[in-house]
């Protein structure tokens, strides 16, 4: 006797483990008929225990080797996956050749990791149902069912309503890693997010934007009188705006809409303003027809102003503006009865002993020593406040002195959208070093940590804006004046701004206290002289012929990738449970020491435990069935029609050279 199937023969002692035996004498013995299923047998005999046999525990999970290799291969599909996500997340859309996209390679990746996980899962599924009826009679159905749940989601919910007992939480492990996995390439997919951002672009040209390092602008010994006219019309301009108006700053050049420049660093003109109504002096004078008239000075009467206080029409809004003159920063010498050559050194004598930058009166006390040194102009004004009435003393005025100065502007630029926006950080005004020498004073000014040195220079420009300004806005001005008067517009204009009410509403303006009026007229003053500072820093900024452009980044609208990882949590909780599910029948398979067969579909013909139809005249019964992966390829068979059904008629044939 020899076995037809590839594993060894068992002893007939324990004849439910063979799989068939037959004599070599048989030309053609029948094996198995499918018919056979419907057959009654003793149920005593279906109730034997299976033997225990001796193999090794490895040898077990050694049949789970392919399971163990798809899992792997899973897993690996899975980190690719996250390693390509994890590269493009944050970054712009990748461009690939024939319109790849990132979503094709995740769903693609996705629906590989998904397939190959289930195989597994279907696997055990199938070695599962042996194993179920391991442990007792079970109906024969049950095999159709297993069956159905090996081959999809539905036939795994319909398992979890037929087991029961310890071995139902393997089954619904199967059931939701099947299901689960129907919506795992949309979920997966759902990780891939995009969004619009800007990101710097170097196909799109050049941002710039102007600043001032030098002033004047010219350089060398080029004449900067041209500087002073277009600088003087602009600053008489600015008188011009409404007090709430303001002078526009550089217009950066942006060729996308969109750009980010650096904080950067710019000379300009400052103004800075205290008040010094404290020094004011108050006297009363008659007038020869009986008028009285209070006049506020400062500076010993260099700086001040007449009200009159007993009109007949009321208390007017007056103001006055004066600049004074620096001091002499030279003592010139008389070099009329020297020659030529005595003169020059003379001259370059007193120049060495010179004052610069220039000196000036001043009645306010400045924390900034460096202010008075760099100013260009400087103005005492003097007004009313109108909703305090006169008592003979100056409690009615108000006075400050004010400073335009050169100084060092911090700036923050960006553009969006094709609107540009400009931040003022900081300005500060710190003299860094002075330069004396024939011809051409300067000093350095420095930025506030003192990176960056900016250098002013006496020239014509510089040295004449002083009383470029005095001429300009030197006056005073009352509305008891009438249009006769001789006063100038612009002292005019700078009333109007000081004295804004800043509502067209009568009774606001009433019930305004004298505070409030003290504060606006502050305010009004403030803005005034800040909106011709920054007239004068535009044109300062776009006069610059040196280096005069910062260098900023053009930004394009791109699509960026975003991961939202937590929607990798499906794939990873299905590769969890495949595992955790192949792990459990693996080990339930190795203590039931049931063979490991899993989908073979060799392994249900050959399931039943059964008695062959031996050669008449013999008396001896074989055992010819069971569970097995392999079968000898002389094992034949066909579909033939009986009398009741189809049916599978299985026969083994003889070898060619006559032996089994």
């Amino acid at each position: 006797m020899s076995a037809l199937g590839e594993a060894p023969p068992t002893d007939s002692a324990h004849p439910g483990t063979a799989l068939f035996k037959a004599s070599t004498e048989r030309g053609m013995h029948r094996v198995l008929s499918v018919d056979s299923l419907a057959q009654p047998r003793d149920e005593s005999e279906a109730l034997d225990e299976p033997p225990r046999s001796s193999r090794p525990l490895a040898s077990h999970f050694k049949a789970w080797a392919p399971e163990a290799g798809e899992i792997l291969l899973g897993i690996g599909l899975f980190v690719a996956l996250v390693v390509i996500l994890n590269t493009y997340n944050g970054q712009p859309l990748p461009q690939w050749p024939m319109g790849l996209t990132l979503n094709t390679i995740v769903a693609l990746l996705a629906t590989l990791c998904r397939s190959i996980i289930i195989l597994p899962v279907t696997e055990g599924i199938s070695q599962f149902k042996w194993n179920w009826f391991v442990a007792g009679k079970r109906p024969i159905k049950d095999l159709l069912i297993f069956d159905q749940a090996s081959r999809g989601p539905w036939g795994s919910l319909r398992l979890l309503f037929r087991l029961h007992g310890r071995l139902m939480p393997l089954s619904h492990v199967a059931a939701l890693v099947l299901v689960s996995g129907l919506a795992t390439s949309f979920l997966t997919q759902s990780a891939v997010s995009y969004e619009s951002r800007l990101a710097v672009s170097d196909k799109s040209g050049r941002a710039t934007i102007k600043r001032a390092s030098v002033y004047p602008a010219t350089t060398g010994t080029e004449d900067s009188s041209g500087d002073l006219e277009v600088l003087k019309r602009t600053a008489l301009q600015a008188t011009f705006l409404h007090v709430d108006d303001h002078w526009p700053v550089p217009e950066p050049t942006c060729p996308s809409g969109n750009c980010d420049y650096p904080v950067y660093h710019s000379l300009g003109l400052c103004v800075s303003m205290e008040n010094v109504t404290s020094e004011l002096k108050h006297k009363e004078m008659e007038g020869k027809n009986g008028d009285t008239t209070a006049r506020l000075s400062l500076l010993n009467g260099t700086v001040f102003m007449d009200d009159k206080v007993n009109s007949v029409v009321g208390l007017p809004d007056t103001v006055n503006a004066t600049s004074p003159e620096p001091l002499d920063s030279i003592d010139m010498p008389d070099v009329s009865h020297m020659t030529e050559e005595e003169a020059s050194d003379a001259m370059a004598e007193a120049m060495k002993n010179s004052i610069w930058p220039p000196e000036r009166n001043s009645v306010a006390g400045w924390k900034n020593p460096d202010l008075l040194s760099a100013t260009i102009s400087q103005f005492f004004f003097i007004w009313t406040n109108d909703k305090v009435p006169y008592q003979g003393t100056s409690s009615r005025y108000r006075a400050a002195e004010v400073l335009w100065h050169i100084c060092v502007y911090t700036y923050n630029t960006t553009a969006r959208d094709g609107g540009a926006t400009t931040d003022t950080l900081d300005s500060v005004t710190k003299i860094d070093s002075v330069i004396k020498k024939t011809g051409e004073n300067a000093f350095n000014l420095t930025d506030k940590d003192g990176r960056d040195k900016f250098r002013v220079s006496n020239k014509y420009a510089y040295d004449s804006l002083d009383s470029t300004f005095r001429r300009a806005f030197q006056g005073a001005w009352s509305s008891l004046w009438g249009t006769d008067r001789d006063y100038s517009e612009i002292s005019s204009q700078m009333a109007r701004n000081l004295f804004d009410r800043g509502t067209d509403d009568y009774e606001a303006y009433t019930a305004m206290t004298a505070a409030e009026r003290d504060d606006m007229l502050w305010s009004n003053l403030g803005k005034m002289t800040g909106t011709i500072a920054q007239s004068v820093t535009t044109y300062m900024r776009n006069a610059e012929k040196t280096d005069g452009e910062v260098v900023g980044q053009v930004l394009q609208t791109e699509t960026f990738v975003v991961v939202r990882w937590a929607w990798l949590a499906f794939l990873a909780a299905q590769m969890g449970l495949t595992i955790v599910f192949v792990v459990a029948v693996a080990i339930h398979t190795a203590r039931l020491d049931v063979d490991v067969v899993k989908s073979n579909n060799l392994s249900e013909l050959f399931a039943q435990r059964g008695r062959g139809q031996e050669e008449e005249g013999e008396e001896e019964e074989e055992p010819l069935l069971g569970i097995k992966t392999q079968v000898d390829k002389l094992v034949k068979g066909r579909l033939v029609r009986t009398s009741e059904a189809w049916v599978l008629d299985v026969q083994r044939e003889e070898a060619p050279d006559g032996k089994l």
